[in-house]
């Protein structure tokens, strides 16, 4: 766990995360843990935008379960005609690259700022 001065960097969304390959639907699950909460990052892109899914949820000791922290509107972002470019990764677009491409590590490249704003919306509500 980092310290208070210590920026802690969002969990890093690489190729080998992405299951579905060019299949209309991808899923990505990736753990980690921030403020001391184990932490569940699950995305579930369809190639009808709308049918996908971008959540974080954090474990409940209580519960002994999974719960939402936050989820983020499929309509948040845009896919690209075509394969992913350069739009797909920079973080000043809401272009995401679409499931169907045939580059996982072009798609772990441009979902990473996905991971990255439900990281943001977790860190606010643990911090």
């Amino acid at each position: 766990m980092a310290d208070n001065n210590t920026v802690q960097q969002p969990p890093k969304l690489t190729a080998a995360d992405i299951i579905g390959g060019r299949d209309q639907v991808n899923h990505v699950t990736i753990a980690a843990e921030r403020h001391g909460v184990q932490l569940r990052y699950v995305l579930r892109v369809d190639h009808y935008l709308n049918q996908s899914r971008f959540i974080v949820e954090g474990f409940s000791k209580v519960d002994l379960g999974w719960k939402v922290l936050w989820s983020i509107t499929p309509n948040t972002y845009a896919y690209i005609p075509g394969p992913a470019d350069r739009s797909t990764t920079d973080p000043n677009t809401n272009r995401i690259a679409n499931p169907a491409d045939m580059e996982n590590a072009a798609k772990a490249a441009s979902w990473q700022k996905i991971i990255n704003a439900l990281t943001e919306h977790a860190d606010r509500l643990l911090s």
